[in-house]
């Protein structure tokens, strides 16, 4: 087994029934697309990254500017391209995720993005 050298970080809980924690920012291709401090649901069980309508709206405009084609449903907080998210990954940058303090986490476009088909 391979030991790893990542440092654990804890975060303040802001809610004693559920995984919540403070976001600071989200920020994608060096622009944020985070209007207010928010709180996010952390929950190991969801595969997926949900977002505030308003954000996630800041997010489809960044999205359609890179992805010729693609569109956006905002009642279900989903966009959709065709082709294959392989050609999608080169175009779209890292999403940039600060919870408390300085620091931020980075996700990559093959992280944040599915290659399913509807």
């Amino acid at each position: 087994m391979k030991e790893s050298t990542t440092q654990v970080k804890w975060f303040r809980q802001t809610n004693a029934t559920r995984w919540e924690i403070d976001i600071q920012d989200i920020a994608l291709g060096g622009k944020s697309i985070w209007s207010e401090n928010r709180k996010a649901v952390i929950d190991t069980f969801f595969k997926t990254i949900a977002i505030p309508r308003n954000e996630f709206n800041l997010f489809k405009d960044y999205l359609l500017e890179f992805v010729q084609g693609a569109t956006c449903d905002i009642t279900k907080g989903t966009c959709q391209f065709s082709g294959t998210c392989a050609t999608k990954y080169a175009l779209m940058p890292d999403l940039k995720l600060q919870f408390e303090g300085p620091h931020y986490y980075i996700l990559k476009s093959t992280d944040y993005l599915a290659d399913t088909v509807d």
